[in-house]
């Protein structure tokens, strides 16, 4: 026999899973689903949204000044973005609570141009559930991530990656 109690948690664990949010509606950063929308300020205080990049094959690289391994892929994505800008591979680069002068220092003496925008609070890094830098997503024309890679990419995972969005 079933007490009160058991017959009202049998009730309600199945109500409230059906009234809570379901996973095809939550914005998830994992594969196969689109990348969450957000707006941040780009180097010179201008908003840029994920929205207004879709349309063409994009990366989005979090990183920060202080990140040994980002020191190193940063470089490597100047140069892909270069040898495929004819097929249209965007990158936005995506710092996370840095000063926008420290950040413009720290890209200028990298010798990367590629869009930065900084996360100031932390939310969109916190959104797309980084724990770790470097944190990288790949997203087809539609904004679905076809990759993801968290920690540094050599050269092979990175034409691997691309290769999936192009």
């Amino acid at each position: 026999m079933v007490s009160r109690r058991g017959a009202l948690g049998l009730f309600l664990v199945p109500l409230l899973a059906a009234c809570g949010p379901r996973p095809e509606d939550e914005p998830a950063p994992v594969v196969g689903r689109r990348a969450p929308e957000f707006t941040l300020p780009d180097l010179d205080g201008r908003p840029v949204t994920l929205r207004s990049l879709l349309g063409s094959p994009l990366v989005l690289n979090f990183y920060a000044t202080w990140c040994g391994p980002c020191r190193f892929e940063l470089p490597a994505f100047q140069e892909i973005a270069t040898r495929y800008a004819d097929r249209g591979l965007r990158f936005l680069l995506i710092d996370l609570q840095e000063e926008a002068a420290d950040v413009r220092r720290f890209l200028d003496e990298l010798k990367v141009s590629l869009p930065s925008v900084i996360d100031e609070t932390g939310e969109v890094t916190k959104l797309f559930r980084v724990r770790g830098l470097p944190a990288t997503f790949f997203l087809d024309r539609g904004g679905v991530i076809r990759a993801a890679q968290l920690g540094a990419l050599d050269e092979r995972l990175l034409e691997m990656a691309v290769g999936k969005i192009l």
